[in-house]
């Protein structure tokens, strides 16, 4: 994988490639995420004297294409696979997408340019807010963005947009439930799976009169008809 995106194109001596996927994961579990703690790690597990300066000279786009490809290979091997035997509702779709989200804390330096939350004593710290979207029935990854805590999901909820194609089915939590953006996926042809937010009004589609949905369900045990949502 290091040598399909270019991440190395001969041997490495002080920073192989399996070296800087460990010393990686092991950051994500530090209070806090430098430069200079992924050059301790790698440090210690390579029993080399690494700086951050080096270490930096390593970090770029094709670093980052290669940590995508064994994240990427890491889930494929730990999900069933899909392929062989789909559900058959599935099947109808080009694409299963599902996007979701985690943060990571970093250090207070990089408060300015991913600003977190503000603790108990009113000082800001850095937190990095991972937006990712994986195809379920490919079992790869499409699209990853990066922002600050106080992006939450909703502000994110139309990045799929960009990288939908008619057929695809979008599924996500709670959290990404924004009207405008279920309209967008709708008009690009997609599809879309979600929780429905309690405050949303669910109208008839024909008569645009209130549907009682909880009435609906306890008379016929499941619904398929169109709506409209939102006011």
């Amino acid at each position: 994988l290091a040598q399909q995106t270019g991440f190395v194109r001969r041997r490495a001596r002080k920073l192989p490639p399996l070296l800087f996927v460990q010393a990686a994961v092991l950051l994500v579990s530090q209070s806090a995420v430098s430069l200079r703690r992924w050059a301790v790690l790698a440090g210690i597990l390579g029993q080399v004297c690494l700086s951050k300066q080096a270490l930096w000279e390593r970090i770029t786009p094709r670093a980052v294409a290669f940590l995508q490809a064994v994240l990427a290979q890491v889930l494929g091997r730990r999900l069933h696979p899909i392929s062989a035997g789909c559900p058959a509702a599935l099947q109808t779709f080009g694409r299963v997408l599902l996007q979701d989200s985690t943060t990571i804390k970093l250090a207070p330096q990089l408060a300015g340019a991913f600003p977190g939350s503000r603790n108990q004593r009113g000082a800001d710290h850095g937190q990095l807010k991972i937006q990712a979207l994986y195809d379920l029935l490919a079992q790869r990854f499409v699209a990853f963005r990066l922002s600050g805590f106080n992006r939450n999901d909703q502000a994110a909820a139309r990045d799929v947009v960009d990288v939908l194609r008619p057929g695809d089915l979008v599924v996500r939590d709670l959290g990404y439930f924004v009207v405008a953006s279920l309209r967008q996926i709708a008009q690009a042809g997609a599809f879309f799976l979600s929780r429905l937010r309690l405050d949303t009004g669910v109208r008839d589609a024909r008569t645009g009169q209130p549907l009682n949905l909880l009435g609906a369900l306890r008379r016929h045990g499941h619904l398929d008809r169109l709506v409209r949502l939102g006011e």
